[in-house]
């Protein structure tokens, strides 16, 4: 990987976000990325002009996929990854907000009718709405599935629990063999975003994660103290890897998936550090 300086919103390399790839050139254009994980901008083999909010590639989630022509229509997602519009097999016209595919975060699954129903999503991913087993009728934001966002478990009732999500993805409040009394906003598990992780307990400090895929706090075998937005672990999105030192850098990612700074086997010269954790 190339060294960068003073582009500390400037990430290189196969997962980059923004920045050109690392073979290419940083250079006033750190909102554009390149690569097969870009975020914005086109495909690291296309031409980044005037159109950095289109992504092209196999995990776009913004413009055509890079086979498409992307005329006007930088909203629209296509690809098996999709956020919105259509899947690629799709016509994308004035349906933006709606997603289809097995990745889908908005309105039915690709072999269900998406019309008018844009915020409810299907299929084993779905983020809104019961699960495609299930009827989603009157409760759009409740999800369920492995992956669910909100709401009970599908093998549990949601009676007035929304935003109370069960499983091992779950996001907000406790896994599935803790019980849902008041604190709908912690969640546990190997994928916990909040809170300890379910051996642990639930005290006070409910926006420390731990666990191999934690975004704040140490990791569930370090201490956790004055340091809860730090995150170290092989998926880790601020501090450095588990290896280093975390000190003073606690916005700073390394590793093989870090999002933000360099990576671990490049020196780090200076502050070249990304307000991540704030940003989410």
């Amino acid at each position: 990987m190339a060294v960068r300086h003073f582009d500390r919103r400037v990430a290189a390399g196969p997962r980059s976000l923004s920045g050109y790839d690392a073979v290419q050139l940083l250079a006033f254009s750190f909102h554009v990325a390149a690569g097969p994980r870009s975020l914005s901008g086109y495909d690291f083999g296309a031409c980044c002009e005037e159109r950095a909010l289109v992504a092209a590639g196999p995990r776009s989630l913004s413009g055509y996929d890079s086979a498409l022509r992307r005329t006007k229509s930088g909203q629209v997602a296509a690809g098996p990854r999709s956020l919105s519009g259509y899947d690629f097999g799709w016509p994308s016209q004035r349906v933006t907000p709606v997603a289809a595919g097995p990745r889908s975060l908005s309105g039915y699954d690709r072999l269900r009718d998406p019309e008018r129903q844009p915020s409810v999503a299907a299929g084993p991913r779905s983020l809104s709405g019961y699960d495609d087993t299930n009827l989603w009728t009157l409760c759009k934001p409740v999800a369920a599935g492995p992956r669910s966002l909100s709401g009970y478990d599908r093998d549990r009732q949601t009676p007035n629990a929304p935003p109370v999500a069960a499983g091992p993805r779950s996001l907000s409040g406790y896994d599935v063999g803790h019980d849902f009394d008041l604190a709908p906003f912690v969640a546990a598990g190997p994928r916990s975003l909040s809170g300890y992780d379910g051996s642990n307990p639930l005290g006070c400090t409910i926006p420390v994660a731990a666990g191999p895929r934690s975004l704040s706090g140490y990791d569930l075998d370090q201490a956790v103290d004055h340091l809860a937005a730090v995150a170290a672990g092989p998926r880790s999105l601020s501090g450095y890897d588990r290896p280093r030192q975390l000190a003073l850098a606690m916005e700073v990612a390394a590793g093989p998936r870090s999002l933000s700074g360099y990576d671990s086997d490049v020196r780090r010269p200076g502050a070249n550090t990304l307000p991540l954790d704030r940003d989410l």
